[in-house]
């Protein structure tokens, strides 16, 4: 993208006079991660007044870039960090991140440009999208947006944060007895039991067989392990019909 000077004709007091101008490109602040340029176009050339432009909002309008996805706020920004290095091969757009994380939380798209998987800020695994947060916008106009880190870290943090004050802990256990007695923590708990239930039945560890046999877990065999689930998944269906 070439900036060129411009000439601008204005009439002051009956006599008719240009002025040449230069365009100027500088760092507006030094924590500014882009450069800022003053030009003159549209109606503030009539009063010879220039307009404060950033370099990267520029070039995004001129070439109608666009960010991968419209699930995250995106920032467009300089591969190498040279503000000055506006060419299109060094510009990129990175996730907003107002924390620093460890680790950069990169979606990942499949074929049709959906997003699958993507990895976590904290602990730097790539997970399914289904373990992230679909935030929602206070206002309607704002587009939904996936947290930067998954819900297991999520969870971690926010246990941490309540189990190191005595009364937070107290206020956690009040509101969650009263939600457990609500409408929504009883239809909670009611697919939490299904579930445990299927994943209990599902996966019988090799300890609960030694047990139920009487043996040792060095003694038992895959073909002893297959057929002893088999028949308690089947007293177990019994049971409950």
């Amino acid at each position: 993208m070439v900036l060129c000077f411009q000439t601008i004709d204005i009439i002051k007091t009956g006599k008719r006079f240009s002025k040449r101008l230069k365009y100027s490109k500088y760092l507006n602040n030094n924590k500014n991660k882009t450069s800022v340029v003053n030009l003159q176009f549209g109606k503030h050339s009539l009063n010879n007044k220039p307009k404060v432009m950033y370099m990267n909002t520029l070039m995004e309008k001129c070439f109608s870039l666009k960010p991968p996805d419209r699930y995250h706020l995106y920032d467009l920004g300089f591969k190498d960090g040279n503000c000055f290095n506006s060419s299109l091969k060094n510009l990129e757009y990175r996730i907003r991140t107002n924390i620093e994380y460890k680790f950069y939380p990169q979606p990942i798209y499949d074929s049709k440009g959906k997003i699958t998987h993507k990895r976590c800020g904290f602990c730097g695994v790539t997970k399914e999208i289904n373990f992230f947060n679909l935030q929602k916008p206070e206002r309607r106009a704002k587009h939904k947006t996936y947290r930067n880190y998954c819900e297991p870290c999520r969870s971690k943090q926010r246990w941490a944060y309540v189990n190191s004050d005595i009364e937070r802990l107290k206020k956690y256990r009040i509101n969650t007895e009263k939600w457990a007695k609500s409408i929504d923590g009883i239809k909670y708990f009611k697919k939490y039991r299904k579930h445990k239930s299927k994943y209990d039945h599902e996966n019988i560890t090799t300890h609960y067989i030694a047990t139920t046999l009487r043996m040792k877990q060095n003694d038992l065999t895959p073909e002893i392990i297959s057929l002893c689930r088999k028949k308690i998944l089947l007293r177990r269906s019994i049971k409950t019909k």
